[in-house]
């Protein structure tokens, strides 16, 4: 494994490290197993976040199984109060020895740092969180800084020359956009990054460490492992030429990009570990074939695959929200999870939930896209899908309002449940006032599935659900379940005290390889 030092940290982390996101969605010793295996390959830095359902405790886990020496990067967000909650409690988990009787941590950073200025947080204000930071460091700790950032280059620039971070982790891959990349609004500049050399050269100049992620645009550059897409993706370039594997594109953007730290793809399966790691050992770039390759796939999905720039939409005549209607569809359709979609952003939140596309019945076709994209056939095909793919219940329908749940403290409502022949995954909505949290006085939640009313499988709740937010729960299930088994989600106020049991819906049979 190439090692490689995080600028002015002075740690030496491997080239390839893992992204946890993606762990909510497999059983927690699949997950496990998939960061042993990477870290007994040599991989040692991860990134995580508290929001990631329980990754957290996951990564924790591998460490403790693996005894390896891994650098956690987590960050935090929110009031100050609650910025120093996340600080301390991820400081009680992966703190280090540091001065005696302290507990240090090597990495701790600010999450979406422009996101944090637009919600107004104190980032850079007196008591903000630079401060905190800073304060951490002069206490022992904390020893290092870094920030997340899905802003322009501009502002990823401003962010290195502040002097701020001692680290910078941003999007970066060959075709310049990503699968969650989306439209901003008219008061920010776009995320893309492909191609732009400045950044490395001012982050070395300020001697920042410089961590990448979205190496893979998110799943767009290639076909995943872990969540083989929902319906089918696209088998070549062209006629002849196969889409790039993980391991390609990877050693492709460590060759080309010498001056960047370490590469943080999304990694959640032991197959995906082991191909990703490997991309970090010395000497193992593919050759121009396999850069030409990978040009041509960026070039292709480019006038293929909506890269959410907006510009259709001034000139839709039927006033669609073109841009995130394909970022919805291609989240859906893809095996990922419903993540990172802005309230009222799920797909039949933005296109009526009929079965017939609007664009179907257009008689006054005004949108163009200027990277040659036919936007109509397009969106006719994309809702096609994602219609399919909301009767097999794999996608949600409109979001209902608050009224239709009532004020029931705990209720929730199904956004997609599926098996792919290994295990279950389930996804929920919190519908209810009340949070779902894992502490005393709270009700305990679990996720069943039953047939004719027997337990069959089920999973409690991994992570803190806050109202309205998603919750994830996946589990193996023992037999291959008739199509009409049911999901009920329980609340229990303590063993064996039931508080409520509702069936929110039936399972479906993924059509998973």
């Amino acid at each position: 494994m190439q090692y490689r030092r995080l600028g002015r940290t002075g740690l030496m982390v491997s080239a390839i490290g893992y992204g946890t996101c993606q762990l909510r969605m497999v059983p927690v010793e699949r997950a496990v197993e998939t960061l042993v295996t990477g870290f007994d390959l040599g991989v040692n830095i991860v990134h995580t976040a508290p929001d990631y359902a329980g990754a957290h405790n996951i990564v924790a886990e591998a460490i403790r199984q693996s005894r390896r020496d891994v650098c956690v990067c987590s960050n935090g967000w929110g009031t100050i109060e609650f910025f120093e909650h996340l600080f301390e409690e991820t400081r009680r988990q992966f703190g280090k020895p540091g001065r005696p009787g302290t507990k240090q941590l090597e990495m701790f950073g600010i999450a979406s740092v422009e996101d944090r200025e637009i919600l107004e947080e104190n980032v850079w204000g007196e008591g903000g969180m630079i401060e905190f930071l800073m304060s951490k460091k002069r206490e022992g700790k904390l020893l290092n800084t870094f920030c997340t950032s899905h802003g322009s280059p501009a502002y990823i620039q401003r962010l290195i020359e502040s002097n701020a971070f001692d680290a910078v982790m941003f999007a970066y891959n060959p075709l310049g956009y990503h699968m969650l990349s989306g439209n901003p609004p008219d008061d920010r500049d776009r995320e893309s990054v492909a191609g732009n050399s400045k950044l490395f050269e001012i982050a070395a100049a300020y001697d920042v460490g410089v961590m990448l992620m979205e190496v893979l645009g998110g799943g767009l550059l290639c076909n995943g492992v872990a969540f083989p897409a929902r319906t089918p993706p696209p088998p070549s370039i062209g006629e002849s030429s196969p889409l790039p594997r993980a391991g390609e594109i990877l050693r492709h953007i460590l060759s080309t990009q010498p001056t960047a730290t370490c590469l943080l793809p999304g990694t959640a399966s032991v197959e995906e570990a082991r191909e990703n790691a490997m991309a970090g050992y010395a000497d193992t770039h593919d050759g121009q074939a396999a850069s030409h390759r990978i040009e041509a796939a960026a070039a292709h999905l480019l006038s293929t695959v909506c890269c959410r720039c907006g510009a259709c939409e001034p000139l839709c005549s039927q006033h669609l929200p073109i841009s995130w209607m394909f970022r919805s569809a291609i989240i859906g359709s893809g095996g990922a999870v419903p993540f990172e979609i802005p309230p009222r952003g799920e797909y039949f939140d933005l296109h009526p939930a009929v079965d017939q596309a609007i664009c179907d019945t257009c008689a006054d076709v005004t949108c163009s896209c200027p990277y040659g994209i036919d936007i109509p056939t397009q969106l006719i095909d994309a809702h096609a899908q994602m219609w399919d793919l909301r009767l097999r219940g794999q996608v949600p329908g409109p979001t209902p309002p608050p009224s239709e749940f009532g004020l029931a403290a705990y209720t929730a409502r199904l956004v997609s449940a599926y098996f792919d022949g290994r295990f279950a995954t389930v996804v929920v909505q919190n519908m209810g006032t009340n949070g779902w949290h894992d502490l005393p006085g709270h009700p305990a939640v679990e996720v069943q599935l039953r047939e004719d009313g027997d337990f069959l499988a089920g999973s409690p709740m991994r992570a803190d659900v806050p109202t309205a937010s998603y919750g994830y729960f996946v589990f193996d299930v023992p037999q291959r379940p008739r199509d009409t088994s049911g999901i009920w989600i329980v609340f229990r106020r303590s063993e064996p005290e039931l508080l409520s049991e509702t069936r929110l819906g039936q399972l479906t049979m993924g059509d998973y390889r």
